[in-house]
């Protein structure tokens, strides 16, 4: 996205909240509301400590985004759903009334280029999925979270072409996309439409995913180094003692990963998120800082023995 500002603005950053939803999703597929309020104000409180003054940070009303979504794509009754995210689909799509399709198109990001550049798309769940939508001759839903290039969308439309699938037509559900991947997704057929909860060029001059900043980091070795460490082991890299490379090196951590955690890209001086945060106030504030993290990876660790649990559920209905 482009992050160029006049010197007078302050660049607007948006902290999409799709991800972390899923800590306040209950049993039943819904989200908690003062739960999801809650976990959104913890995260709000670690952004004012170490968001810098120059940017605009708001934090998005994803609850309103999902309702907004949830009115355009309508009834999905029967309906196949190609579902590249399926944490958040029960909030916009009954999977039970529903035929679901889950496919799993993961972007391998190279944490050299500042820029995040996309080296690889790898399909990690869901050919046989595909296979099976082969002879469906009716339109098809596809949906996802969020979509800042549209590559994911636009590729997984390609395997569908390449294996001979009769669609009708594709609607492509997303609670949030911006203007260039909605004309990169649409420039595949004049029979494919877009449909989302809102366009974050339109409140936004970058974005990033809050669930980010809890990510683990695995290392060249099997290792998995928890974001609560992470910040810890980078503090020689926030206070100048040590370069961006020369960590990684150190640490084994490799150049190319999927979800890299954004405390791991703010080392890096030439990022953008650099630009956004400050390594400053994240050292001034490292104590309360690092507590947030620490209760954001417990709920973390318990949302994802209910989420287990509430899978299994599903798929007993189904079945």
């Amino acid at each position: 996205m482009n992050t160029e500002r006049s010197i007078n603005s302050k660049l607007k950053v948006l902290w999409l909240n799709d991800e972390i939803s899923k800590l306040a999703i209950d049993q039943e597929g819904n989200v908690n509301k003062e739960r999801f309020n809650y976990i959104v104000g913890i995260i709000e409180d670690l952004i004012s400590l170490i968001g810098r003054d120059s940017a605009d940070h708001t934090m998005q009303p994803f609850l309103y985004h999902v309702k907004e979504l949830k009115e355009r794509v309508g009834d999905t009754k029967g309906k196949p759903i190609v579902a590249l995210d399926t944490k958040t689909l029960p909030l916009v799509i009954d999977p039970i009334r529903s035929r679901i399709f889950e496919v799993h198109l993961s972007r391998v990001r190279d944490i050299v280029d500042p820029n995040l550049k996309t080296k690889d798309l790898i399909m990690t769940r869901g050919n046989d999925a595909i296979q099976k939508l082969r002879d469906i001759n009716e339109e098809i839903i596809i949906y996802d979270d969020i979509s800042f290039t549209g590559n994911t969308i636009t590729e997984l439309i390609k395997k569908l072409n390449e294996i001979g699938c009769r669609y009708k037509s594709i609607k492509v559900a997303v609670i949030g996309i911006t203007k260039n991947a909605t004309s990169k997704i649409k420039s595949m057929g004049e029979n494919i439409e877009v449909v989302s909860g809102f366009i974050i060029d339109d409140v936004a001059d970058d974005a990033w995913h809050t669930a980010d900043l809890f990510t683990d980091t695995k290392t060249e070795d099997g290792k998995v180094i928890k974001a609560s460490d992470l910040i810890k082991m980078l503090i020689p890299v926030f206070k100048g003692e040590e370069s961006f490379n020369e960590f990684i090196e150190r640490n084994r951590i490799p150049k190319t990963m999927r979800n890299p955690n954004l405390f791991l890209l703010l080392a890096r001086d030439d990022s953008p998120l650099s630009k956004q945060l400050s390594k400053e106030g994240l050292l001034e504030s490292f104590d309360k800082v690092y507590s947030i993290v620490v209760k954001i990876e417990e709920m973390m660790n318990e949302s994802n023995k209910q989420a287990v649990n509430r899978d299994l559920s599903i798929e007993a209905i189904r079945s």
